[in-house]
């Protein structure tokens, strides 16, 4: 799968919204060279869908589960789905 893009879409629990959290996802996925989207749920959560490598993903998620904003309180990342793709879109939104 090296080389391949991939799509992943994670969903973060805790308190992550009123935190600045899809901000912080948005500078990750710059540093990482991610593209997609982070937008609030319902919920309380956050939805996040990050298009890349297979390496960049990984190294994303990584950073979603071991960083956050100061104000945020991460209590689980999960991994909703990995697919393959074409490759990845323009930029990283924050919805």
């Amino acid at each position: 799968m090296a080389g391949k893009f991939v799509e992943a879409l994670f969903l973060v629990q805790g308190k992550v919204q009123g935190v600045s959290y899809r901000e912080h996802c948005h500078n990750l996925a710059v540093k990482h060279g991610v593209a997609g989207y982070a937008k609030n749920s319902a919920d309380g959560s956050v939805e996040i869908l990050a298009c890349s490598t297979p390496e960049r993903v990984d190294a994303f998620a990584n950073s979603l589960r071991t960083t956050r904003p100061i104000a945020a309180r991460v209590d689980i990342v999960t991994e909703m789905s990995r697919k393959a793709c074409t490759a990845p879109g323009q930029g990283f939104q924050r919805l």
